[in-house]
């Protein structure tokens, strides 16, 4: 950095801009090894060409007393252009130097066409002088503009290749060639730091030369984009049928089907394998399956007898591994094409699938699938498959349990059918009619919250038995409290108090601030000893006896688990419609409700929330919950700060509180006045840059202490001449804020110069 300090005299652009352009992308190097981003001189470029229509040239940079090759991007008509548009249009290149960055172009610098003014950055050359030009200009150009978007040294260098460097051509169908190339790709060496070429075999892609350029360039983007590896572009000079050289991927040995459109998509599909994991997509003759039992109308169970092909890393050969698999049968009446695109559609879901088969005597198509995928139950496929759980299923069972619950109230019942329907995930809260005899240990936190325990617990699935189970909870019971929010709770059900008739939400435990109605009755609450804590005038803690309904993914149902809870309770004078409404509400900011139940002697009505999401300081809901933080306290808080500090000056102060309060996350930083004498190791970069260690450091928000906190950082000023207006040093600061690249911590003074500082 003092290197670059000094250095930063003895060159210039000619304009202060660019010049503090340039210092600041000098202060972004972490080590030796990166690039240091410099001023360039156009005159020492020598030999420079144009590449293709485009904006960019190949030169020669005279680099100290060496001779570079370095690609020149020309940014037209940026005489007049501003230093964020320069860092935006930079962003895209890197002066890194480590691994991380490989796949990002090297830029050097920046320079000046001195005769149009445009400016240029200087790149890490990409073209590839030496890869051999086809007599199609626009060929040409399309292989250029592939070479310059190399990034990485293990990039492949995309070339013209001559069909006489083809040897040992054999057929494997009739578009698809395997064949030795000879002189081979090129391959960076990195002790001799240059490419040199290894000899590989390839596979070779025909395309008619009745196509068209433009419709076989738009084949090879598709192609790269479905991540092919492409060496390159060649042509056939007795057919003048053009080819793709695609590194050799295809299995000879797989079988075929004997009908063309199959046999090509088969053959697609196994070029695009990228890793020694992936499945190499097969024809898979029918007589290769045994024991084939029916799931469905169209899903069977069957032992594959030769098996999957996985890769040996041992051996370095491809092996058959004998695997379970599903077959899914397609109508011979459906046309080819119509398969095909639901074998795709089977794809873009991520389904495993082997290869496709034929029943010889049907003629229906069949896709050879991975197991699990579909429901023992319905055949269908499973909504979510690392559960083995089915939505229609789940479903249908939740309808036919109907009957076994009520809450007496067919209004009621008809708001928690429909919250029960509304299940998409085994991770989903089964809302719940919650009688109020299912909740013990009942304690009041305020006038409308409950803490209690629910006996039986809430759902959950269980992914082994592939069914729902009870897991005991604790619960808030809430009667009636506005809510604004967007934040997560979980609403287990409704309930009622028989005496009361008050309909009650059943909340998750946690939800609620533990010190919101009066400061002074902090009460330190052990959930463990199942101590009483009062929270609001309307959230209750509470313990669920029975639990919440979770799903276990082993058992394959829904399972109990015992959870801390949040009741709110909702007055009895409430109508049901209100009650629902104020439901919904809650279900719409996405908190965690596990059911509804009743105060059977105030007849409130509960609502059974999550526990965890409200600030102890005013009882509201925290803004993010992660950091049990609460915007509106913390407004607060900095709105009451504002009268211990001052620049000194109105417009600033009031310019300073306007950007505090516009903090929304506890990750923001807190916009301040920062007082001249906080800065100590003040060092001069260039003219209005200066670096220096500020002392008592940046606000950061303490998610532990709930509190914000100072970190010292060693942090850039940047001047600003006294002459200007203040709002000249405003709108310039706004201009910053814009910059998402650059973090503002606040504006200071030189009590001597009277300078303001950014």
């Amino acid at each position: 950095m003092e290197n670059l300090e000094k250095n930063s005299r003895s060159w210039t652009s000619g304009n202060e801009k660019i010049d503090d352009f340039i210092r600041e992308i000098q202060l972004e190097i972490n080590n030796s090894s990166d690039t240091i981003f410099k001023w360039v001189p156009y005159n020492q470029f020598s030999n420079i060409k144009k590449i293709g229509n485009g904006d960019f040239a190949v030169a020669t940079w005279k680099h100290n007393q060496n001779d570079v090759t370095v690609n020149l991007k020309y940014l037209y008509n940026s005489q007049s252009i501003t230093t964020y548009e320069l860092r935006n249009e930079a962003r895209q290149y890197s002066i890194r130097s480590s691994s991380n960055y490989y796949n990002i172009c090297k830029i050097y610098g920046v320079s000046q066409n001195p005769y149009t003014k445009d400016y240029i950055f200087v790149l890490q050359d990409g073209y590839c002088k030496g890869c051999g030009e086809n007599e199609n200009e626009k060929i040409d150009e399309f292989i250029q503009e592939m070479q310059l978007k190399i990034n990485n040294p293990k990039d492949i260098i995309f070339e013209w290749i001559s069909y006489d460097q083809f040897s040992d051509i054999k057929k494997i169908s009739n578009i698809i060639y395997s064949a030795l190339w000879n002189d081979g790709q090129l391959k960076y060496n990195r002790n001799k730091k240059e490419w040199t070429r290894v000899q590989v075999e390839i596979n070779l892609k025909l395309f008619n030369s009745q196509n068209t350029v433009d419709e076989f360039l738009n084949k090879v983007v598709e192609y790269k984009n479905d991540n092919f590896k492409i060496y390159g572009i060649s042509q056939n000079p007795d057919t003048k049928d053009y080819i793709f050289v695609l590194q050799d991927r295809y299995c000879e040995g797989c079988g075929e089907n004997g009908n063309e459109k199959i046999d090509n998509f088969i053959q697609e599909m196994q070029l695009k394998i990228n890793n020694p994991k992936d499945i190499i997509f097969e024809w898979i003759s029918y007589n290769q399956f045994s024991d084939i039992k029916k799931i469905s109308n169209t899903i069977y169970s069957a032992l594959w007898n030769n098996d999957q092909l996985k890769h040996d890393r041992n051996k370095k050969e491809w092996i058959r591994v004998q695997v379970e698999i599903n077959l899914k049968l397609f109508n011979s009446q459906n046309t080819i094409d119509e398969f095909l695109n639901k074998v795709v559609e089977y794809k873009n879901d991520n389904f495993k699938i082997y290869g496709i088969s034929q029943n010889l005597d049907t003629k229906d198509y069949i896709l050879v699938l991975q197991t699990g995928y579909h429901c023992d139950e319905c055949g269908e496929k499973n909504t979510e498959t690392s559960y083995k759980w089915c939505k229609p299923c789940q479903i249908k069972n939740l309808k036919e349990n109907f009957k076994n619950w009520t809450s007496g109230n067919e209004k009621i019942d008809n708001f928690i059918q429909e919250m029960q329907l509304k299940i998409n995930n085994p991770k989903d809260i089964i809302f719940e009619w919650i009688s109020y005899d299912q909740f013990s240990d009942i304690k009041e936190t305020n006038i409308t919250i409950y803490s209690a325990l629910w006996n039986d617990g809430k759902l959950k699935y269980d992914q082994n038995k592939k069914e729902w189970i009870r897991v005991q909870v604790e619960i808030n019971l809430n009667h009636v409290l506005e809510y604004k929010s967007d934040n997560n709770f979980e609403v287990y059900g409704i309930s009622q108090n028989p005496d009361t008739n008050d309909y009650i939400l059943v909340l998750q435990d946690g939800y609620y601030c533990k010190e919101c109605v009066e400061k002074n009755e902090k009460t330190d609450i052990n959930f463990i000893q199942e101590m009483l804590k009062e929270i609001s005038n309307t959230i209750y803690l509470a313990l669920w006896n029975d639990s919440q309904l979770k799903y276990d993914r082993n058992k394959k149902e829904w399972t109990r688990v015992q959870v801390e809870i949040n009741l709110k309770l909702f007055n009895s004078q409430n109508t049901v419609d209100e009650f629902l409404n104020k439901v919904v509400e809650y279900k719409n900011y996405n908190f965690k409700i596990y059911g509804i139940s009743q105060n059977p002697d105030t007849k409130d009505y509960i609502l059974i929330l999550q526990t965890g999401y409200h600030c102890d300081e005013c009882g509201e809901k925290y803004t993010v919950i992660s950091y049990k933080w609460c915007k509106p306290c913390q407004i607060k808080n900095l709105k009451e700060n504002f009268k211990n500090w001052t620049s000194g000056n109105e417009k600033i102060d009031n310019f300073i509180q306007e950007m505090q309060l516009k903090v929304n996350h506890p990750r923001d930083i807190i916009f301040e006045c920062i007082s001249y004498n906080q800065f100590s190791d003040i060092k001069e970069i260039s003219n209005t840059i200066y670096l220096a260690l500020w002392n008592d450091g940046q606000l950061k928000y303490d998610q532990n202490r709930k509190e914000w906190i100072r970190v010292q950082v060693e942090i850039n000023l940047k001047l600003f001449n006294s002459q200007n207006t203040d709002d000249e040093f405003l709108n310039k600061v706004v201009e910053y804020k814009n910059n998402d690249n650059v973090e503002i911590y606040g504006i200071s003074q030189n009590p001597y110069t009277k300078d303001y500082i950014l």
